[in-house]
C-alpha cells in the first residue's frame, strides 16, 4: 500500500482535517447519549436472534464509559474491543502526523495478515469464551 506521504496533496488534506472531525463528532455523539439511563442504543441483532453476546456487543457502553474516564467500567462492558481500538488509533495516529508532516512519525506494523488474523481469532475467541456459563468467563458478558 502506498504510504500517505507519496499521495496527492488533496487526499492529505483530506486525512488531515477527516480523522479529526470524524473523532470529534463520534465524541460528540457518545456524550449527548447515555446508553446506561436513556434511549439511544441499538439493540444487537445477534443477541436479539441467538441470545448470545456477540463480539461488539458492550462497546458502545464501554466507549462512553471511558469517556467520562471509568475505565474499570469500560473494561468490564468490553474489554476486547478496547484493546483493539488502542491499536487502531496508534495506526490511525501515525497516519494521521504522516499526512500532516509529509513523512513517517512512528513505524508501521509489519506483516499486516498476521495482525488481521490476530484479529479474526481473537474475535472468534472472544465469541466463544463471553458466552461461556462459568465464572471467570461470564465476567466478559456486559
Amino acid at each position: 500500500m502506498k504510504p500517505i506521504s507519496g499521495r496527492p496533496l488533496w487526499v492529505r488534506i483530506l486525512v488531515v482535517v477527516g480523522i479529526p472531525v470524524l473523532l470529534l463528532a463520534a465524541v460528540w455523539m457518545l456524550l449527548s447519549m447515555d446508553p446506561l439511563t436513556g434511549p439511544g442504543l441499538v439493540p444487537c441483532f445477534f443477541h436479539e436472534i441467538t441470545g448470545y453476546y456477540c463480539t461488539g456487543c458492550g462497546i458502545t457502553r464501554a466507549l462512553v464509559s471511558l469517556l467520562h474516564g471509568r475505565i474499570a467500567e469500560a473494561l468490564s462492558f468490553n474489554a476486547w474491543a478496547l484493546i483493539w481500538l488502542a491499536f487502531s488509533g496508534w495506526i490511525a495516529l501515525g497516519i494521521w502526523l504522516e499526512a500532516l508532516l509529509g513523512r513517517p512519525i512512528f513505524k508501521k506494523p509489519q506483516n499486516m495478515r498476521f495482525w488481521l488474523y490476530s484479529l479474526l481469532i481473537s474475535a472468534l475467541l472472544f465469541l466463544f469464551l463471553r458466552n461461556l456459563p462459568w465464572l471467570p468467563f461470564r465476567w466478559l458478558a456486559p
